[in-house]
């Protein structure tokens, strides 16, 4: 009984964080093939790691969505894991979703999670697939990357090979 209890308590802990932090977009915009590079250490390969993406920007930014590619490499820059992640931003009315103050919101994206071949120094790299070339209203994009229990995996493999097919999508 006390162990059900205690597996219960556990799986209502929030994921532990292992990494979080944001890079600035260029005032002008975000320019379709410039990638954001995040650099970690990812410790433990028993565990499975769920990425999230963070994207602050404002009434600026002209779609609903914004598609991003995630990627991540090992460091010898081969990719173990990729990703495409449709982040909505408003409604269908044109609301904007996530949190907001004046005209700058921020909104929270959860991805898939990924497991690692070994621990180790990895790179956490994001692109926008959108159609146009350079995306305004944008300020911030960030990446949070957290443990979760095996139960919650949902880990996708996508050979190295398939991580540069990606399509411009609006």
């Amino acid at each position: 009984m006390l162990t059900a209890v205690l597996l219960l308590i556990a799986g209502c802990l929030p994921a532990d964080k292992q990494f979080h932090s944001y890079r600035s977009i260029p005032s002008c915009g975000w320019v379709w093939g410039d990638t954001i590079h995040f650099i970690t250490t990812l410790s433990d390969s028993l565990v499975h790691y769920r990425y999230t993406v963070e994207v602050r920007h404002d009434n600026s930014y002209p779609y609903s969505q914004l598609a991003v590619a995630f990627n991540v490499n090992s460091a010898d820059d081969s990719t173990i894991y990729s990703d495409t992640l449709h982040c909505q931003l408003s409604n269908e009315q044109g609301v904007w979703l996530g949190q907001g103050w004046g005209n700058l919101f921020v909104s929270t994206h959860p991805g898939h999670t990924f497991t690692i071949p070994h621990s180790g120094s990895y790179t956490l790299c994001l692109n926008h697939i959108m159609r146009r070339d350079t995306l305004p209203g944008i300020f911030n994009v960030g990446i949070r990357i957290e443990t979760v229990p095996a139960s919650e995996g949902d880990s996708k493999w996508m050979p190295a090979t398939q991580a540069g097919d990606r399509k411009r999508q609006e």
